[in-house]
């Protein structure tokens, strides 16, 4: 059996266009549909209809759905009646001593508190008037740290009304926790520094665990708040130290002195140089909020300073 023959493709050309009458006929590619194109489209117009189906039928049978919650609507209402979206001017009251409670006043646990138990177990920080929490679930202390903690925020809410947001403490069950080396035990409490006017920015790109706010930045800092605030946590006796970047201890230091506080009061509570023991240490990092590291409680012998 013989092999076929083998015609060049410049042959074959040739032949065509000898029956073509001379003229070759070009080459059409057959057109193709871009699937990927229509599935995109197809994408989009589901999803487009699942919004509209969740704003139409779900969110009026679940008016929770997108509801804000009353802190924040008290905030938009607050800045609402301002007549501006920028926070009002700063509360100055702050500035005065408040005055000595007396015995008959000390202060008690309210709340949810009255029924729990301020011992070695920890308990999740409820909602208050007195605080915003960041994130609820990351918002677990130490009975000690929690009883202590609301002691300091209530001496502080009688000169100072504004916002106040605590942070991260601790899991529910304690132990690792994300990126942080602490807030393993409930005795670690991060607190924004107040701001200038009392009220948080609020911004989509801040949003967190449910919440917009937007942590401060130094200069919008008012340092003689934040003064206050380690000054009523060192008055409860509980507190082991506050961590600030180094970078910032000159603006406290400037607003304690601004606040009437002696010098050698400031040198025992920020550091007058590296190294130096005192309550305010140094902790890179820590420029938007101040970490409170608190004590063991006396019914908590399994914890260790």
């Amino acid at each position: 059996m013989a092999a076929p023959r083998i015609v060049p493709r410049a042959r074959r050309r040739a032949a065509a266009s000898d029956t073509n009458g001379g003229a070759t006929s070009p080459r059409i590619r057959p057109l193709r549909t871009s699937s990927r194109r229509w599935r995109r489209v197809r994408l989009g117009l589901a999803f487009l209809a699942f919004c509209v189906l969740l704003r139409v039928v779900v969110r009026p049978l679940v008016p929770e759905l997108g509801a804000p919650s009353p802190r924040l609507a008290r905030t938009n209402q607050a800045r609402a009646a301002a007549g501006s979206t920028r926070p009002p001017e700063p509360d100055r009251r702050h500035l005065a001593e408040p005055a000595p409670a007396s015995a008959g006043e000390a202060w008690q646990p309210l709340g949810l508190y009255d029924e729990i138990d301020f011992g070695a177990r920890v308990v999740r920080l409820p909602p208050s008037d007195d605080y915003d929490l960041r994130c609820p679930i990351n918002a677990h202390a130490s009975g000690f740290t929690a009883e202590n903690l609301r002691r300091a925020i209530g001496s502080l809410r009688a000169v100072y009304p504004g916002q106040l947001v605590i942070g991260d403490i601790s899991r529910p069950n304690g132990g690792p926790f994300g990126a942080h080396r602490s807030h393993q035990s409930g005795r670690d409490v991060d607190i924004w520094l107040p701001i200038i006017g009392g009220l948080y920015r609020t911004a989509p790109e801040c949003s967190s665990c449910g919440t917009d706010w937007c942590r401060p930045a130094p200069d919008d800092v008012d340092w003689r708040v934040a003064w206050s605030l380690i000054r009523a946590l060192a008055d409860t006796g509980a507190v082991a130290h506050v961590f600030l970047d180094r970078s910032l201890h000159p603006r406290l230091r400037a607003a304690a002195l601004a606040s009437g506080a002696e010098p050698p009061e400031v040198d025992r509570a920020i550091q007058p140089r590296p190294g130096a023991p005192a309550l305010i240490m140094h902790s890179a990092g820590h420029t938007r909020h101040i970490h409170v590291r608190f004590i063991c409680g006396p019914d908590e012998p399994a914890c260790e300073d």
